[in-house]
């Protein structure tokens, strides 16, 4: 397995991932390698827009629960005590009198309905189809993100990997301008041309330079994303991380996801059906609705400092009565509020049914784009590897012409750059074709 490490990076001491490993011990730190598998599973567990998902996921759940128990009857009971005092007119002299009494009430009573013109079927399909959708949302984030972390891992090791050429590159320089200075002393070559392979020696410093700067913008792109951002920094380098290479079977994400694959046709479908539950919904609501509702109630009355006066449980139980009854609701004129949800919800179901086939366009022509870069990009890769070594072949001939006096310094010039841009080419063709197959295999699944 291929490994390296980062160079120039500095890493926290306060937080320390638990799959890194970093152990610092008598200032010396120690560190295990860390895979593309760490870091999406600890993505997983700590990215916050995948926590905002779950949560979605809950109030989805919730309101599932809800749809579903506005089937069962509302039950509910009322207790009421009443104490009046002063004066008031008796009912026995009709007369005013100064009079306290004291009454107590009890009810129960239960509401159902019967017909509603499916309006609450139709809110429960909805509300269950509204959980499967968010539930599918979550998987697509988890695996957009798991995508996302293997990409920004494939770019950290793309700059480390292009630091190591251009660190190359500098000490092939550096030869040059060795053997440079030695044809100068002897007056095999004038000042001008010992100059330019003086720039274009500080011209390799600065893009080396360059280069590290991009991988640990790399690295703090792929630790945002993993939801672990250094609040600090210390003397711990991350030269001690070690990163694989990655390699098509470790950056499969099928293994850790059983319904991997992308899910933006079925997010689609799933909202397309959510509108055609709410234009039946809105149909609901010309037709009548039927409720059945009954109940109980008793109440018991004194008259303080009355003489005689019937027990409190003789009252409650010959006060107690009982009712039920059906109720009939039929909307007749509204100003016009049906007829204009009927129209909104048929005109979301149309943008919905557009989402669906746009949906389903953008997968195939995505799905077929990066088949056809896949199969571009595999014949590159042989391509750029002979390309690599006849480069390096002819840069070496004019290194051994150089030393003998028999090329000049241009042409030793123009065969490195020309061996450096088809090493970068290379570690490219490599690093995107990694990716794209990756991308393939989420759309084709």
């Amino acid at each position: 397995m291929d490994t390296f490490q980062i160079s120039g990076i500095r890493q926290p001491a306060r937080r320390v991932l638990t799959t890194l490993s970093l152990i610092v011990v008598s200032g010396c730190v120690y560190a295990q390698t860390l895979s593309i598998g760490q870091c999406v599973d600890y993505a997983l567990g700590h990215n916050h827009d995948l926590r905002l998902s779950r949560l979605q996921v809950e109030s989805s759940r919730v309101e599932h629960t809800r749809s579903l128990a506005a089937f069962l009857p509302a039950v509910s009971a009322s207790c009421g005590i009443q104490y009046n005092y002063g004066r008031s007119v008796s009912s026995e002299t009709n007369t005013y009198e100064n009079v306290s009494t004291f009454a107590n009430s009890w009810a129960a009573q239960m509401s159902m309905p019967l017909f509603d013109g499916g309006y609450l079927l139709a809110g429960y399909r909805r509300s269950r189809l509204a959980l499967a959708q968010s539930t599918e949302a979550l998987e697509q984030a988890r695996q957009e993100l798991a995508l996302q972390v293997v990409q920004q891992y494939i770019d950290v090791v793309y700059y480390d990997c292009l630091s190591g050429i251009m660190q190359q590159k500098l000490s092939d320089t550096d030869t040059l301008l060795n053997i440079s200075r030695v044809k100068a002393e002897l007056g095999l070559l004038s000042e001008s041309e010992l100059v330019q392979i003086q720039a274009q020696r500080a011209t390799d410093d600065y893009n080396l330079a360059h280069v590290r700067s991009q991988c640990r913008q790399s690295l703090i792109a792929l630790f945002t994303s993993m939801n672990y951002m250094p609040v600090e920094a210390d003397t711990a380098v991350l030269s001690s991380f070690t990163l694989e290479f990655p390699t098509y079977d470790s950056c499969r994400l099928d293994r850790l996801f059983p319904q991997w694959g992308n899910k933006s046709v079925c997010l689609a479908q799933l909202e397309l059906r959510q509108s055609d539950c709410k234009l039946r919904q809105a149909w609901s609501s010309i037709m009548p609705s039927v409720g059945l509702f009954a109940g109980v109630s008793t109440s018991f009355y004194k008259r303080l400092h009355a003489p005689a006066y019937s027990s409190y449980g003789s009252q409650l139980d010959h006060n107690l009565g009982r009712y039920w009854g059906i109720s009939v609701q039929m909307p007749i004129f509204n100003r016009l509020q049906v007829l204009s949800s009927i129209r909104q919800a048929r005109i979301v179901r149309q943008m919905d049914t557009e989402r669906l086939e746009s949906a389903t366009d953008e997968a195939a022509c995505a799905s077929l784009s990066i088949r056809l870069d896949v199969e571009s990009l595999s014949t590159e890769q042989t391509m750029m590897q002979l390309r690599v070594e006849a480069d390096s072949v002819a840069y070496h001939a004019q290194m051994l012409r150089y030393g003998e006096g028999l090329a000049t310094q241009l042409e030793v010039s123009n065969a490195a750059s020309t061996l450096l841009e088809s090493r970068v080419g290379r570690l490219r063709t490599r690093l995107t074709l990694l990716a794209k197959r990756l991308l393939l295999s989420f759309y084709t699944h």
